[in-house]
């Protein structure tokens, strides 16, 4: 036992050498939430910024804010804090400082050097759409929803009102519902505002006069806008592929910019020494435009998805995109080499499934792809692309073999659950509008059965891929509106479906025939399951409770309340003594099937929780949200100190976890005799409790 504890012990010390200026965490587990043990995904792009300086990018997303290291594109950090998407960011001209703008009304300052959290700006509840610097960097102006700009004071956090431009500001954009952008001209004397018209609008600072409307957009809104370096032309762009740059003098159009193929731009950017403009929109590209003569230079392709932002580095030589296809991607602006790519990014998730191993999760997002990830390392394995719209539901088969994901797009399709591989399609909608809400596979793994937007239940042979038939809502007496949850029992031989008429039916899988009715709810009903044992059905929706039901007799047994908004998923463990559910208020709650009563919470998504769902072992859950990621919440019972990574045994992998955050100080789990500091007592512990 001692020469085995001497062994491994100096086996870990040796290898400290060599992992000791490695990163101590990978990105997945950086600032978790409390109860989350991983992360899948990254949340989806907001806006990129390149530092003053050309050192570091930062990248506003759905959860937080990533800082890369230019260079090698390597995750420095993630801040978070916020408490809702982070839609905008702007580093101060000195680049000493960074703020950020969420949805959920606040603004954050933070230091760049180290990263920490400054002060806060509060001030009302409205979204902050954008955030920008005067060019003194002592004044921050934020646009929000409802048509509101407002004036910082940077060094002391306290909103302005003696600035009078700031009422008059407020009235003057009051019949417009959002600012979409601002922009301070380089003099910081005049700001620009471009929001939910189509005008871009420019106020004297100093008087907050009205100067001038630049008109022409044949857009209903406008995204971004944008002062030349000099100060003497602006530039924004909209929902039309056609954009201006003005005189700002005189508010003339010197060249309309026309080229993208989609009718939608999203982001532009001059260069620092304002000869060229970049664009990047809906058609997947960026374009780069000379300013002098309006003339197209070049095509950048390469993301699959809409470029949501996109920003020179200082001195002008790269370029940095980021994109709903989930990736960052650096660029040379001379050669059109593609640098580097970073991925990883996920837009909203509707849907999560666990493969039978729980080696696997599957998701299914809102930008029409499926990603595959790796439940050990929080690595996406690969995404799987075909759908055009919104995949509203996926189901991996009981086998393993196979994903099926349901569309926005009405067609159902099938996947190879090792490769990826697309397989076929099981059918594609071709008469009236059906969108396909919800799938689900028979315990033996050959049938599929689909609720769909058209009233109906479908059952599905997978190996053909034939209708095996139909319950329709005139057959049946059944649906007034979508089917939005359909689930088999464990045994294979009933159907339950819930949906909008808020009332949970029971089918004969075999025959088609209508067993049951279940009726409680007063809502849409939108997640029903089956406990494992098939003798319990729970069910959820819009009237915020989950409702427990016998499936023999059809009776309610429980009605769990505590929601406060409506529930979007439920799932019961495999053991049957728990229900965890997840909903709009990005709230999860962990229940007591027997009591009705809530045991644990869990909060850490950003926005709704669309999908939950238990490992097969009963340990974890998964859930998935609107914020873009995949959150992993452990909630197997309390582990021993020296489990670090709490898998239920003290190994070898949590000897390697201490040693690889020797030294490192703070709250950490690493840190197992709780001294402050990682070092070889902690090694020792861990070894002392090792299970040989």
């Amino acid at each position: 036992m001692k020469i085995k504890l001497f062994l491994i012990l100096l086996f870990l010390l040796l290898t400290f050498i060599i992992v000791r200026n490695t990163d101590a965490q990978d990105s997945e587990l950086w600032k978790l939430p409390e109860g989350a043990k991983l992360r899948l995904g990254k949340g989806y792009i907001r806006e990129i910024s390149y530092s003053p300086d050309g050192m570091h990018i930062a990248v506003a997303s759905s959860i937080g804010i990533w800082f890369y290291d230019v260079k090698t594109g390597k995750e420095l950090d993630l801040l978070t804090g916020h408490t809702g998407v982070v839609n905008s960011i702007a580093f101060s001209p000195d680049g000493k400082t960074m703020a950020s703008g969420c949805r959920d009304g606040i603004i954050q300052l933070w230091d760049v050097e180290t990263r920490q959290h400054i002060r806060t700006f509060i001030g009302f509840g409205y979204g902050v759409n954008t955030v920008v610097f005067s060019p003194d960097g002592k004044t921050l102006a934020s646009g929000h929803d409802h048509a509101i700009i407002r004036f910082w004071d940077v060094e002391t956090g306290e909103l302005l009102p003696n600035l009078r431009s700031r009422s008059n500001v407020q009235l003057l954009s009051i019949a417009f519902p959002w600012v979409a952008d601002l922009a301070f001209s380089p003099d910081g004397k005049i700001l620009a505002r471009v929001g939910s018209d189509s005008n871009v609008v420019l106020y004297d600072v100093e008087s907050g006069q009205l100067i001038r409307y630049l008109t022409g957009h044949q857009s209903w809104t406008l995204n971004k806008v944008l002062f030349s370096p000099d100060g003497k032309t602006i530039v924004s762009v909209g929902d039309s592929n056609v954009f201006h740059l003005y005189e700002v003098e005189t508010g003339e159009i010197l060249h309309s910019f026309s080229g993208h193929t989609a009718y939608y731009l999203s982001s532009v950017a001059f260069s620092p020494d304002g000869k060229i403009i970049a664009s990047g929109g809906s058609d997947h590209t960026i374009r780069l435009w000379d300013v002098d003569s309006g003339e197209h230079i070049r095509t950048y392709t390469g993301h699959t998805m809409p470029v949501n932002s996109i920003a020179f580095n200082s001195d002008g030589n790269h370029i940095v995109s980021g994109s709903g296809d989930g990736t960052l991607q650096k660029w040379d602006v001379n050669t059109r080499e593609n640098i580097y790519i970073r991925s990883g990014y996920t837009n909203w998730i509707n849907s999560i499934a666990y493969s039978p191993d729980d080696k696997k999760i599957v998701s299914g997002s809102a930008d029409s792809t499926l990603n595959l990830w790796d439940v050990k390392t929080g690595q996406q394995i690969k995404t799987l692309t075909g759908h055009t719209d919104n995949v509203m539901s996926v189901a991996i088969s009981p086998d393993g073999k196979t994903i099926a994901s349901g569309d926005w797009d009405e067609t159902i399709r099938l996947w190879d659950a090792d490769t990826g591989l697309y397989l076929r399609p099981l059918y594609v909608y071709t008469v009236n509008f059906s969108p396909i809400l919800s799938v689900a596979f028979s315990p033996d793994s050959k049938t599929l059965v689909s609720g769909d937007g058209a009233r109906t239940v479908s059952l599905w042979d997978i190996d053909s891929g034939q209708l095996i038939r139909t319950l329709t809502a005139i057959e049946t007496a059944g649906y007034f509106n979508d089917v939005r949850s359909v689930v088999f029992s464990p045994d294979g031989s009933t159907i339950a479906s819930g949906g909008d008429d808020s009332n949970i039916r029971l089918w004969d899988a075999y025959t088609g025939q209508l067993n049951k009715i279940l009726t409680g709810h007063t809502e849409r009903i939108e997640s029903v399951v089956f406990s494992s044992d098939g003798k319990m059905i729970a069910s959820a929706g819009w009237d915020d409770t989950i409702r427990l039901w016998d499936v023999d007799s059809g009776e309610q047994v429980h009605t769990f309340t505590g929601h406060e908004s409506w529930i979007n998923s439920i799932a019961i463990s495999p053991d049957g003594k728990q229900i965890v559910s997840g909903g709009r208020e990005k709230e999860i709650i962990l229940w007591n099937v027997e009591t009705g009563q809530p045991l644990r919470n869990f909060v850490g998504h950003v926005s709704n929780v669309n999908s939950v769902v238990f490992s097969s072992d009963g340990r974890t859950v998964a859930s998935g949200s609107d914020d873009g990621t995949v959150l992993l919440w452990d909630i197997a019972p309390l582990r021993q100190d020296e489990d670090v990574n709490g898998d239920g045994v003290v190994d070898v992998l949590d000897l390697t976890l201490v040693t690889s955050d020797f030294r490192k100080q703070g709250d950490n789990d690493t840190d197992v005799n709780g001294d402050g500091v990682v070092n070889i007592l902690d090694l020792v512990q861990v070894a002392a409790a090792f299970d040989m």
